[in-house]
């Protein structure tokens, strides 16, 4: 069985004063490390404020690193990151070979169909007189009854 590309997203706690924790950081990657993994890129933390509270914390710092590991070793990460008190929250993802990946297909332009004027139209856009309006009126009305 050979090594997968894997990628893992976290939260973790804002430590406050403007501090970040790159500790925290290096913790999982060395989590990675300890389970055969390899960094292959980590990117650098962000404060972000968070779209609901997570152990009553509205801002935290998120990052993300891609790493290669043979698929079996995933739960022994998982288990080296459990009691972390630092992170919020965490999620792996396999990360899919190009190959696999669907081509987006660029959308076709919905068609545009041209009409051609028709004499109603042009009867509207002559202007009409009351006085013309209202014998028009009249034989319809006397029509109907």
């Amino acid at each position: 069985m050979g090594t997968g590309i894997y990628q893992i997203c976290f939260w973790l706690k804002d430590p406050g004063a403007d501090r970040i924790p790159e500790a925290e950081q290096k913790k999982i990657e060395q989590a990675i490390s300890r389970a055969g993994g390899a960094i292959i890129s980590s990117r650098p933390l962000g404060k972000r404020p968070m779209a609901y509270p997570i152990k009553k914390q509205t801002t935290g710092f998120w990052g993300e690193v891609v790493f290669s590991l043979t698929p079996g070793k995933l739960k022994q990460v998982e288990k080296l990151l459990l009691y972390e008190d630092q992170i919020l929250r965490k999620t792996i993802f396999t990360v899919l070979p190009e190959k696999r990946k669907k081509a987006v297909r660029p959308r076709k332009p919905a068609p545009v169909f041209e009409t051609a004027p028709t004499d109603s139209a042009k009867e509207i856009k002559e202007p009409v007189s009351d006085k013309v309006l209202e014998t028009k009126l009249k034989e319809i009305l006397e029509d109907e009854s």
